[in-house]
């Protein structure tokens, strides 16, 4: 069974024109922030304050009263682990397990820590790179390529023409800070994608050629305004994140250092100071105290859920298992482990005597050594 959460797909989806590059690019202000949310909330065909996760998870009940089940098992992954806990807490005799998959603590406040989390997992990749001989032969310091080509495009963007990603057509942009960030960032998600990353900088950095990352830059973005429903992501977020931040516990020089900066968490402040806060419960951000089974995957270099977030959602079961996959990103259910993992897990409706030798036999992708494909 899949549902659409409501404001998501064809449950009055909750959309509006918020561009990617905002999230990145230095330029946009305080005030450019306001106005983006104003514009969407005007755009919106529903009141946000009943879109968020506390509203959701009592539709997903009534969907299963209406299909006639006694008890469900659920699958979350990323924000849909967050969904899945709190059904846990809300309905624990409902639920018969829950697997989730890049997963977000109960507890924690997502936005200052974003950009911090996408430095670890770049960094991290650097390191893959280097403690692979081909890798490292072929790239002795993508390290140093990324930040000469981070800085370089802070001072000035370079302008390109380049083929469209999707259309084909004649393409003219000035890629800067940005667009790179943008492009590096969803390149880190999965491993198949961050094989390319140093291939991509190289390029860049010994030859000059911006082309394969704005490309890449290009198409994540046209692949984003299809997929996301930012008026039902700015209801979650400012309701469930940015009011349980304090400014005493965030780090502005860890983030001013790292390659996304401050201005996510600058931009997500502006924009919920205009968003109204929806419904939320009592015990939200508590910590879980549940009898469900549960089964936790992680990525070690996931950029935005890293592993010691499952690690910390993990102790909110008596009956857990956490597993991470060595140099995998966002969401692991593609891996062929995971697949039978989750089938042992469900079928047992119990972590405990899972088999997990298959884990240590996953390997990330090979990285690219030329634009031929990646090494054997």
């Amino acid at each position: 069974m899949l549902v659409d959460q409501r404001g998501t797909g064809l449950s009055n989806v909750l959309n509006c024109d918020i561009p990617e590059e905002a999230w990145s690019d230095q330029d946009f202000s305080a005030d450019t922030y306001r106005s983006l949310a104003a514009d969407c909330l005007a755009q919106l065909p529903g009141d946000p304050r009943y879109y968020t996760t506390s509203v959701a998870v009592r539709d997903l009940d009534a969907v299963r009263v209406a299909l006639g089940y006694e008890r469900i098992n659920l699958y979350g992954g990323s924000y849909g682990t967050r969904v899945a806990q709190h059904y846990a807490r809300r309905y624990p005799e409902r639920t018969r397990s829950v697997v989730l998959d890049s997963v977000v603590d109960p507890t924690h406040a997502l936005g200052a820590s974003m950009a911090l989390d996408a430095e670890s997992a770049l960094r991290g990749g650097f390191a893959r790179c280097a403690a692979n001989s081909a890798c490292d032969e072929r790239y002795p310091r993508p390290g140093q390529q990324f930040d000469m080509l981070r800085k370089r495009l802070a001072d000035a963007p370079v302008p390109l023409r380049l083929a469209d990603p999707v259309s084909a057509e004649p393409l003219d942009m000035q890629f800067g800070a940005g667009q790179f960030a943008l492009a590096v960032r969803m390149l880190s998600y999965s491993d198949q994608t961050a094989a390319l990353l140093p291939l991509l900088l190289d390029e860049a950095a010994s030859h000059g050629n911006f082309v394969p990352l704005a490309a890449q830059a290009e198409m994540v973005r046209g692949q984003l305004e299809q997929s996301m429903a930012y008026g039902m992501h700015n209801a979650v977020v400012c309701t469930e994140d940015l009011p349980f931040l304090a400014e005493g516990d965030i780090d502005r020089n860890a983030l001013r250092a790292a390659y996304l900066g401050e201005t996510m968490l600058d931009g997500l402040e502006a924009m919920c100071g205009v968003w109204p806060r929806g419904v939320i419960d009592p015990d939200f951000k508590e910590p879980l105290d549940s009898a469900v089974p549960a089964l936790l995957l992680s990525g070690s270099l996931d950029p935005v859920t890293p592993p010691a977030y499952a690690a910390a959602a993990a102790a909110g079961f008596h009956d857990a298992m956490h597993v991470t996959f060595e140099g995998q990103g966002h969401i692991q259910l593609r891996i062929p482990c995971a697949q039978r993992l989750v089938r042992q897990f469900i079928d047992a409706a119990t972590a405990a005597g899972l088999d997990t030798r298959c884990v240590d036999q996953v390997e990330p992708a090979p990285f690219f050594l030329n634009f031929n494909g990646s090494a054997p």
